[in-house]
């Protein structure tokens, strides 16, 4: 059975190891910058590698509360990013709220590996709004992520060697 001390040192060792990463990447390393959300500052991170790889130029919003997107592209475009965990219980994350003109989701397994990448450009997500497949309003969800899903059906899914080596 697990004590109260324990479970405090546990808290502790948590909160640390947080602390820690803050620390780091505070200054030194704005790929990783923003929100308290650290979770969602990786997946940030991951899309701006898979975008460079796709030879987009792509800069990191600054701000830590932009409405809608995350990454901005050179050509304008707005880029939001949602990542799901295999920590998830649910596989939901946040809203999809607009303005973006590209969604990337993406799903980091239980063993913290990049295992699924999903890219719509919002012109393709407009379509499966309008064909009832998805509510404009939905919430990042990780069966969009599903061959048969939001973007296998409309967009790009990406998995295996593709994303393997984001993380």
């Amino acid at each position: 059975m697990t004590t109260k001390l324990e479970l405090q040192e546990l808290a502790r060792k948590y909160l640390s190891a947080r602390q820690d990463f803050l620390s780091a990447i505070r200054q030194d390393h704005p790929e990783l910058g923003g929100n308290d959300n650290i979770v969602g500052r990786i997946g940030e991170f991951i899309a701006l590698q898979f975008l460079t790889e796709k030879k987009r130029l792509v800069t990191k919003c600054i701000s830590a509360t932009n409405k809608g997107y995350d990454i901005l592209c050179s050509t304008g475009r707005q880029i939001s990013v949602k990542t799901i965990t295999g920590e998830s219980k649910t596989g939901r994350s946040t809203k999809l709220k607009q303005p973006w003109q590209e969604l990337i989701m993406i799903y980091i397994g239980t063993d913290y590996k990049v295992e699924k990448i999903g890219h719509i450009h919002i012109e393709d997500f407009n379509v499966a709004v309008n064909q009832k497949f998805i509510n404009i309003n939905a919430i990042a969800d990780k069966k969009y992520l599903l061959e048969g899903g939001l973007f296998s059906k409309f967009g790009k899914l990406y998995s295996g060697e593709e994303v393997k080596n984001f993380l």
